[in-house]
């Protein structure tokens, strides 16, 4: 039997510990302990009035927590490092937007950023130079675990030394040599935007090229 330990009368709960770091304009999002995805329906549509609904509060101090990324809270959003040495190519180009809160999961880590202005409000894959996944941006309708129990047994973490930074999308540089991060042109996207797709499949199952 899974042994349960009430906080302490009195004691901040989980939301509100996170509140203090994350913010009040942020909605969470519950998760199923030890799983990486919601099973709640509608969640990226979930808005700041979500986070007053005492039922829903209740639901979410029982296994993980995910913050909702983007618009629906207040422009904050996460950059996804697969592992230490994509974050270091990061961090040089960008030193000092990387002091800013982060959060970890079993590897890797989570830079946390509001952003003022225009940005990518999706979840947008960050490729290095070898073709090797860097992480994701994670701008909007996705979420980012912070509290609770990674599928591998670890506990998530965050380091709260730096305060969440404000800056503009423009202001981050992104390592030239990868092969895709928010804002850089695919010449295959350009191309099949004007051109069309470079085949089409039939009916039958076959292909004709373009």
């Amino acid at each position: 039997m899974k042994k349960v330990i009430n906080a302490p009368q009195g004691a901040p709960s989980r939301v509100s510990r996170l509140q203090q770091i994350f913010g009040m304009k942020v909605v969470f999002i519950p998760v199923p302990e030890g799983e990486k995805g919601p099973k709640i329906k509608g969640y990226p549509d979930f808005d700041i009035e979500k986070m007053s609904d005492p039922g829903y509060l209740s639901m979410l101090e029982k296994g993980n927590i995910a913050v909702l990324v983007g618009p629906n809270s207040g422009n904050l959003v996460s950059i996804d490092f697969d592992d230490a040495g994509a974050f270091a190519q990061f961090e040089q180009l960008n030193p000092e937007i990387s002091k800013t809160t982060k959060s970890f999961g079993a590897r890797g880590l989570n830079l946390w950023l509001v952003i003022d202005g225009e940005y990518p409000t999706s979840v947008i894959k960050l490729i290095r130079e070898n073709g090797e996944d860097a992480g994701e941006w994670r701008g909007g309708r996705g979420i980012t675990i912070v509290d609770g129990i990674h599928p591998s047994g670890c506990e998530y973490r965050i380091d709260a030394t730096f305060p969440i930074k404000s800056i503009s999308f423009d202001e981050i540089n992104w390592p030239e040599s990868w092969e895709k991060y928010p804002g850089k042109v695919d010449p295959f996207d350009v191309l099949v935007e004007r051109y069309g797709p470079p085949y089409q499949e039939g009916s039958n199952g076959g292909r004709s090229l373009n």
